[in-house]
This record gives C-alpha cells, sequence and structure tokens, in this order.
C-alpha cells in the first residue's frame, strides 16, 4: 500500500512518520523544510507492510530547500508516476489548525481534484 504525505512546509509530515515508525526521518524546527525531495519509508503496521511517502514542503518560497513552483511540479509528478506503476490508497494532506487560507484550498484542489481526479481517499491530519 502507499501511503503519500503532502502539505505545506513546517505542518508536520516527517513528524507524523516518525510517530508511525520512530526515527524513520529527521524533522526540524525551523521555519525551513528539511525534506528535499519525495523519500519512501517502509513500515510494518498490523494490517501489514505499508509505504509511507514523505514529500518535500509546499508554499516554502524561493529560500527554502524546495522552492514553491519545483515542489508542486515534483510532487504532480511524483503522484502521477506512483499512479501509473502501484497507485495510490490515501493521500494525507497535513496542516496547521486555525483559518484555511486560500493556498491550503488551491493545493487540496490541485492535488486532489486536478491530479488525482477525485480518485483516491484522501485524509486530513491537523
Amino acid at each position: 500500500r502507499n501511503i503519500v504525505l503532502f502539505g505545506e512546509t513546517g505542518v508536520g509530515k516527517s513528524s507524523i512518520i516518525n510517530a508511525i515508525a520512530p526515527g524513520s526521518t529527521k524533522t526540524s524546527n525551523d521555519a525551513l523544510g528539511c525534506t528535499d525531495r519525495v523519500t519512501c519509508y517502509e513500515v510494518t503496521l498490523p494490517s501489514g507492510k505499508v509505504k509511507l511517502w514523505d514529500t518535500p514542503g509546499l508554499n516554502e518560497g524561493s529560500q527554502g530547500t524546495a522552492p514553491a513552483q519545483k515542489a508542486m511540479e515534483d510532487l504532480r509528478k511524483f503522484i502521477l508516476s506512483l499512479a501509473g506503476s502501484g497507485g495510490i490508497d490515501l493521500l494525507v494532506y497535513c496542516m496547521r489548525s486555525g483559518r484555511v487560507r486560500s493556498a491550503i484550498k488551491r493545493t487540496y484542489e490541485d492535488v486532489y481534484g486536478a491530479i488525482c481526479q477525485r480518485k483516491v481517499p484522501v485524509a486530513l491530519v491537523i
């Protein structure tokens, strides 16, 4: 099973993976992201083996490890390649609590609507 975590920089995608598989990823308290490329972590859960895909943060800006436009394009390419080779079983959209900004809605529509054509289950983690 393939589970893809995505969301803005600093929302805790890598920390979620570490909560499931302690010590798997590096995390940071910095404002800039620490994940600069899509990384797979194979984890054995009671229901079986899964692949957790950690992705670079979105909307980071040009000074970050993954500039916003490149991060979204890389995510799009990755999702399309994974969908064609093994499928995606779950999208996990990670976000901060608080007001939902237009960028968050746009990202959701871009990933879930345009790229995945609303054919993949999605969960929201706040």
